[in-house]
């Protein structure tokens, strides 16, 4: 062979073995992806043990644990990493990931020329050389180093300083409409975690030796995006798996989790983990079950704590550095298990056909909810739609106390209410100085008066629900003390409501409101205990159906023939269950009436469906039962022609409906003669009262000078 001959390159036959460094990297790979599954399944026993979740399925936990696993490959080249900087060596080689930078740089050697070959020179007497490849060149051994580093530089440890007394500022203090506002941002962002963030910065101080550049280049020169996508997830994985950034996210997602995963409504969201805690704990909780997703979230917090405890062992020592990976565990997962129990706010609301006290981020957000022992048909209908959307109270015990004082207004009954000069007290009767002033003065109940107080209480509030709930509660108290004064309970009366009058009591503690509750006067004489259910002089729309009218002085008018007319109409609703009887008096209405009908009914809630006792031109009783369109016969009394017809004399009709289960007991009456009784086995059993004019072959025209109902 010529001196001039090129020597070809040593090429190696057969598949590469691997090498001791490789072995050693793939078994450390396989004990940390296990152990990932093994905290991760721990964390799951937890969850289900304390409660925090349901255990998930056998296709959950599976899935839990291979997402764990996954976890833990990435996260071994950290590990690995860290032990080496905790025993002083130089870091191995690291991993699969790092792959894309290592074929870049082979790539860039391979354009460069043929690396893999040496050329012999001229008189040279050896064996040709050759280059080993790049791949295979074995990492320099660094010698261990006795001497324990610095923890940080001057320059970061001002930084971290100086991060550390800005965030406390914003987060602790919040000095200032800016500072309110940084606040504000900050909670709405990681929601509770806030009040931790001043101590993130700390974490800096931890060393994280050198970091892989992004291979920017990759992109725009060799147009290789899979090298530039590694690189971005290699910087993702360090940051989860092994940084500051890790752990403020989980800790964020554990916090969302465990306080119930609340959503946007009614800014819960920042009583727990705040968006972040929304876009990461509810999609993790979604695909793995609640359990899952905190088994997954303790196995990052465990890689975080084991990276950064590694990287503190030589700078701090052992067991400096063993109180920090237990330190960095414990927090965000004890913080997470105390704020699943404690921190909520109180509500009470409605859960079905109960009254229940709520512990949770808001009315909607339910963590636990306990019973307040009321019903929530024992409340007042004003009530109902405020106990939906819920309310504050101060805590538990708070609200079933709230509750029962609300079903049951004499628990919070008071002695009387302050009004100007005056002091309103229950059973008292007031006028107004000049009849239009807003100054009131007691007056006796059994002369000319402008109303009567039937109820001074207090609101039960020790927290301001707001003014709808307020308003509710006074109209409530008023509506629940109304049938114990009266004697006919709230809804099956005509007789209304005055506006509750409502006060603050400054003196009081705290500061709850004073109610009064009134009456309108109807006579010269006291409603209490009257059982009160209809009268003449009550303030009430009278209009009865088209083609009837009422007018001044209550004349009744049944216009067009073969009619019949109720008064009041469907304007009024009131009706119920208890007997009630009706008393009526009618003048006469002329021989022009012919043979039309004067009376009073006990009817439905439809103002039509019920029973009907009406005396004719002929001077007969009759008693009729209308339902809908149909109409029935019961009964009559009296002689045709004999008896006082309401055409030419006063005519007074009495009526007494008593229901009794599924039957009513009817009794009417008009005088002498004239009385028919009769129990309707299937009876319409909601009834109040009404006047009754019914036209045969002309209109008729009633005056009536009496009408009264109530309850017996």
């Amino acid at each position: 062979m010529s001196g001039s001959a090129r020597v070809k390159p040593l090429v190696a036959s057969g598949p590469a073995r691997p090498t001791a460094a490789a072995a050693g990297s793939a078994r450390v790979t396989a004990l940390v992806a296990a152990g990932f599954a093994l905290v991760a399944g721990a964390g799951i026993g937890l969850a289900a043990i304390a409660g925090f979740g349901a255990a998930p399925g056998g296709v959950g936990a599976v899935l839990t644990l291979a997402v764990a696993s996954g976890l833990g490959w990435a996260a071994a080249p950290l590990v690995r990493a860290a032990h080496a900087a905790a025993r002083g060596t130089a870091p191995p080689t690291v991993g699969p990931a790092e792959s894309a930078t290592r074929a870049d740089s082979v790539t860039r050697a391979e354009r460069a020329g043929p690396a893999g070959s040496a050329e012999k020179p001229e008189g040279a007497t050896g064996p040709a050389t050759s280059t080993p490849d790049l791949a295979e060149r074995a990492p320099a051994k660094v010698p261990r180093s006795h001497r324990r580093p610095s923890l940080a530089s001057p320059v970061r440890t001002a930084v971290v300083a100086g991060a550390v007394v800005l965030l406390g500022l914003v987060c602790w203090l919040h000095p200032g409409e800016p500072g309110r506002v940084l606040f504000g941002l900050a909670r709405a962002t990681v929601g509770l975690v806030v009040y931790a963030l001043p101590l993130v910065p700390l974490l800096a101080l931890v060393p994280t030796g050198p970091r892989t550049p992004v291979a920017w280049v990759a992109l725009w020169r060799d147009r290789k995006a899979l090298a530039l996508g590694l690189s971005a997830a290699r910087l993702v994985r360090d940051a989860v798996l092994g940084r500051a950034a890790g752990l403020v996210l989980a800790t964020v997602a554990v916090l969302h989790l465990l306080r119930g995963r609340p959503g946007l409504e009614d800014s819960a969201y920042q009583l727990a983990g705040g968006l972040l805690g929304i876009v990461t704990a509810t999609p993790l909780s979604g695909l793995l079950s609640p359990a899952g997703a905190f088994g997954v979230l303790v196995a990052v917090v465990a890689s975080v704590a084991t990276v950064t405890a590694g990287r503190l062992y030589r700078p701090l020592g052992r067991y400096p550095a063993l109180a920090v990976l237990v330190l960095l565990v414990l927090a965000p997962l004890g913080a997470g298990g105390v704020s699943n129990r404690v921190g909520y706010r109180h509500f009470l609301g409605a859960d079905g056909d109960r009254v229940v006290v709520i512990a949770g981020l808001s009315p909607h957000h339910r963590h636990e909810t306990y019973d307040a022992g009321v019903g929530l048909a024992d409340l007042p209908g004003p009530l109902h739609p405020v106990l939906r959307k819920g309310f504050p109270v101060a805590d538990r015990d708070d609200g079933a106390r709230v509750a029962a004082a609300l079903a049951d207004p004499a628990k919070a009954a008071t002695d009387g209410f302050p009004d100007g000069g005056l002091t309103l007290r229950t059973g008292e009767c007031f006028s107004f100085v000049g009849g239009t002033s807003n100054f009131r003065y007691t007056v006796p109940c059994n002369g000319e008066h402008t109303g009567e107080v039937f109820y001074v209480g207090r609101l039960p509030f020790a927290r301001d629900p707001g003014a709808e709930v307020r308003t509710a509660a006074a109209r409530g108290a008023c509506e629940k003390a109304y049938g114990g004064y009266l004697g006919a309970p709230y809804g099956t009366s005509y007789l209304p409501i005055e506006p509750p009058v409502v006060r603050r009591d400054e003196a009081a503690p705290h500061r709850r409101d004073l109610v009064a509750c009134l009456f309108a006067a109807l006579g010269p004489w006291p409603l209490k205990g009257t059982r009160t259910v209809a009268t003449l002089q009550q303030p009430l729309d009278w209009s009865p159906g088209p083609g009837c009218a009422v007018e001044a002085g209550l004349r009744f008018t049944a216009a067009q023939p073969a009619q019949v007319c109720v008064a009041p109409g469907r304007a009024v609703t009131a009706a119920g269950t208890a007997p009630i009887v009706i008393d009526a008096e009618f003048q006469p209405v002329g021989r022009g009436a012919g043979s039309g009908r004067v009376g009073v009914a006990c009817v439905g809630a439809d103002a039509a469906s019920g029973y009907y006792a009406t005396v004719g031109g002929d001077g007969v009783l009759t008693l009729v039962k209308r339902q809908g369109s149909a109409q029935a016969s019961l009964g009559a009394a009296g002689k045709a022609r004999s008896s006082p017809s309401p055409q030419t004399a006063v005519t007074q009709v009495q009526l007494t409906c008593r229901p009794e289960g599924t039957g009513v007991q009817v009794v009417a009456s008009a005088g002498k003669g004239r009385e028919i009784t009769l129990t309707d086995a299937q009876g319409i059993t909601t009834i109040s009262p009404r006047l009754v004019v019914e036209s045969v072959e002309a209109p008729v025209t009633a005056a009536v000078t009496l009408f009264t109902a109530r309850v017996v």
